[in-house]
């Protein structure tokens, strides 16, 4: 949610706006706000929006005032989903770092691929042999592991800088 001074109506004819749009998306996160959030006598732009990648639970519009050159925006969340104690849930994500991926290559190193070699008169049960043996070793090298939803939602977020960080938790 902010000001991002990136006008999104010119999305078609601003390289910036075009970049910044597409880089959200990418991300899986959907601006809420399609109307011009700025408007002056001989101008309009939509600079102002909210971005999130769950729009069923929610309700956003743009205030009507005049208490700025810049309309008011709102969102209204509903049925933020909660554990039992009220404490909001995890989030589950495979654990991939530099000893993970050493591991992985090693388990692949060490394989013999037997099961695949031996299957030369049927190409689909090779291949089945492959995957399975693969899978098998991509799984155990990174395993799910469950992070609080603080941290899944900063590693979710790769314009928080090292930074932004240190701002945000002063």
């Amino acid at each position: 949610m902010g000001d991002f001074n990136i006008d999104l109506i010119k999305y078609q004819q601003h390289v910036y706006s075009t970049e910044f749009l597409d880089n959200m998306l990418s991300h899986f996160l959907l601006p809420l706000i399609n109307r011009p959030t700025r408007i002056t006598s001989h101008t309009a732009s939509l600079i102002d929006n909210i971005f999130t990648n769950n729009t069923s639970e929610s309700h956003s519009g743009i205030l009507i005032t005049d208490i700025s050159d810049h309309l008011p925006i709102y969102t209204v969340v509903y049925g933020q989903q909660t554990s039992p104690n009220n404490q909001p849930t995890g989030c589950t994500r495979r654990n991939i770092n530099a000893l993970t991926k050493e591991h992985f290559q090693n388990e692949l190193a060490k394989c013999k691929w037997k099961n695949v070699y031996n299957a030369t008169d049927n190409p689909n049960e090779a291949y089945d042999n492959f995957l399975s043996t693969y899978t098998n070793i991509f799984n155990n090298s990174f395993p799910y592991i469950t992070i609080s939803r603080k941290k899944a939602n900063l590693n979710n977020k790769p314009w928080i800088t090292k930074g932004l960080l240190k701002s945000i938790n002063t």
